[in-house]
């Protein structure tokens, strides 16, 4: 079973007014924190989709060396998964982890890989007290239709529309819907 990992930052952080891979979590910037934790769960072929004004901050500073440069960032986080989705196009699954999540343990990752390894033609979200959060895994059946939706603007309008169902999957771990959006969010 191939499996993945996207990580989604190539958004440029205007609410929290720096890109959010530049955010520290102690010592080390969240980019870092979500490739060490991906690699805790034992994903290795990891790649982080950013925008192009922060390649060199990133050639300098992040843990991960693949990378896909999002020409049209301003056209919303689908942009960037479907730029993710379309250099794995031959996996079974890709994990897609939003940069702003750096809180999420690598237990939950584990948890998700093994719930999509038993499903691995279903969409596997994490849940926290009713909660839906993020990462989650997105199979290969369904990237040919992420990759061909021109008209839909989010990737929960693209899997209800795919018609392809989810399994949700409870996790005590709240940092699945620890979203950073301001300097206060990361110390809360």
């Amino acid at each position: 079973m191939q499996i993945s990992a996207v990580i989604l930052a190539a958004g440029s952080g205007k609410r929290i007014g720096i890109p959010k891979l530049k955010l520290k979590h102690g010592k080390d910037f969240f980019v870092n924190v979500v490739v060490r934790n991906l690699k805790s769960a034992c994903i290795n072929d990891i790649c982080c989709v950013i925008r192009n004004d922060d390649l060199g901050w990133f050639n300098d500073n992040a843990d991960c060396s693949e990378y896909i440069v999002n020409n049209s960032p301003e056209s919303g986080m689908i942009s960037s998964v479907k730029l993710g989705v379309e250099k794995y196009l031959k996996q079974d699954g890709v994990l897609l982890y939003p940069v702003d999540h750096p809180f999420v343990t690598a237990d939950t990752i584990k948890r998700l890989i093994g719930n999509f390894k038993k499903n691995n033609n279903l969409v596997i979200k994490p849940y926290y007290k009713g909660k839906s959060g993020h990462p989650l895994i997105i199979p290969g059946i369904l990237f040919q239709y992420i990759v061909n939706s021109d008209n839909i603007k989010t990737l929960n309008e693209i899997i209800k529309e795919s018609g392809l169902s989810e399994i949700r999957i409870d996790v005590d771990d709240e940092g699945i819907l620890r979203n950073i959006n301001r300097i206060e969010d990361i110390n809360t």
